[in-house]
């Protein structure tokens, strides 16, 4: 927890970062390949839901996963006349789960039964 930002330095509950460590921290970025002319990913600029199914159904598996159950997704909204994916707020996204019934239905819409851990992980379409 921040407890006061002065002149870029932040102290923190659990003490002081030195400035060495931030000095680290830049050499690392600097050191990753492309290097400044990383471009950033395109994601999902006008949609917080898919932002978010993104990173809860991106836990512990190939990316190409998520992929397929993003185009589900877009498939389901057209399907049950939604609307555009591109475009759905959180409380789109809890509307479209609440239309599949809850969590476990809108994992059946999906195809996607995936937990947030194998050990007492809920549904991640509970998460």
């Amino acid at each position: 927890m921040v407890e006061s930002c002065t002149g870029g330095q932040c102290r923190e509950a659990v003490g002081e970062m030195a400035t060495g460590d931030v000095g680290a921290v830049m050499a690392a970025i600097r050191a990753v390949p492309g290097w400044p002319e990383l471009t950033a990913p395109k994601g999902y600029p006008d949609s917080m839901a898919l932002c978010v199914m993104d990173a809860i159904w991106s836990m512990g598996v190939r990316y190409s996963s998520v992929e397929h159950l993003l185009t589900r997704y877009r498939t389901w909204l057209k399907v049950e006349g939604r609307g555009s994916a591109n475009k759905r707020t959180l409380t789109d996204l809890i509307g479209d789960i609440d239309a599949c019934g809850g969590p476990e239905g809108f994992a059946d819409a999906l195809k996607n039964h995936s937990r947030t851990s194998p050990r007492n992980g809920v549904l991640k379409a509970a998460a």
